[in-house]
């Protein structure tokens, strides 16, 4: 594992052979200018692109060196021994058969971690799902569905449906209540006795009985007062033996970038968020009580 100095130093080398190749390009347009200033302009761009996509030896070591002293270290440091791959996430089909979520034509998950908190078993992983289209004058336009930190932990009561609760601005939330939604599959909307909840929330289930036995007064005053601390849009969904939890909120954190100083401390202030966050969920919802 390197040392804040070592990752420093790697990190400023990925910044000069980035900038190394960035002057290679500047060089080559200007070399164009006198037969097109059209030209160079594309060739500049074209060289930024192709820059921005090569690979880069010292931008992935220094990558891989913060995650392994900020990411790896601290998870296994609060919770022994963990799972952790920083290339790979949940497969779009584990998102897609849950049915809490829309689904476009673009999807892509990293920073994977499992492991144990107090007898309950967890995995996360930062998850990107969007929609690109096409008009017929070839111009594109991409919706993001949703772009945060999917958590997934077990769950220690098995309910006879699906349960699933979301603010109403968690947009692009997938309700399985149509026709076309297979009926063992489907859910419906219901209301709760707390008014406030409901201008919040929306709640869909598949069984009545394990909704209101599972939102007591005091669920969801827990469920508020925890989506009131999250970060980005909220969805929690009781999916089979799991508890799927959802913050929508257009961040990656466990990125670091070559271009800012002192990236490590800031990827570890994320990760130790990651892992309040994670023992706040185990206890915030009696996760752990029947283990």
């Amino acid at each position: 594992m390197y040392t804040d100095m070592e990752l420093e130093q790697l990190r400023k080398e990925a910044v000069n052979q980035f900038w190394i190749r960035i002057g290679i390009v500047i060089i080559v347009a200007l070399c164009c200018v006198k037969l097109s200033p059209f030209l160079m302009l594309f060739v500049a761009l074209t060289g930024i692109v192709v820059v921005a996509l090569l690979p880069n030896s010292r931008k992935k070591k220094y990558i891989e060196g913060v995650k392994d002293s900020a990411v790896r270290s601290l998870f296994e440091k609060a919770f022994g021994s963990v799972s952790v791959d920083y290339s790979r996430g949940f497969s779009k089909n584990f998102i897609s058969d849950t049915g809490l979520l829309t689904m476009g034509n673009e999807y892509s998950s990293d920073d994977y971690v499992s492991g144990e908190y107090n007898g309950v078993s967890f995995s996360r992983s930062d998850v990107y799902v969007a929609d690109t289209t096409s008009d017929g004058e070839g111009n594109s336009s991409t919706t993001v569905y949703f772009e945060g930190r999917w958590m997934v932990f077990k769950f220690p009561k098995k309910l006879s449906g699906d349960l699933q609760v979301f603010e109403k601005s968690f947009h692009y939330a997938k309700k399985r209540k149509g026709l076309f939604t297979r009926k063992t599959e489907r859910r419906h909307e219901i209301f709760l006795e707390d008014e406030d909840f409901n201008k919040r929330y929306v709640v869909m289930a598949q069984d009545d009985h394990d909704a209101f036995y599972f939102l007591t007064p005091h669920m969801m005053e827990k469920i508020d007062r925890y989506c009131s601390n999250s970060d980005g849009r909220f969805m929690l969904g009781i999916i089979g033996p799991y508890l799927h939890v959802a913050i929508n909120n257009s961040k990656n954190p466990m990125e670091p970038s070559i271009f800012r100083k002192n990236d490590v401390e800031e990827v570890r202030a994320e990760v130790s968020n990651e892992i309040e966050l994670i023992r706040r969920t185990v206890e915030e919802f009696n996760l752990d009580i029947y283990q």
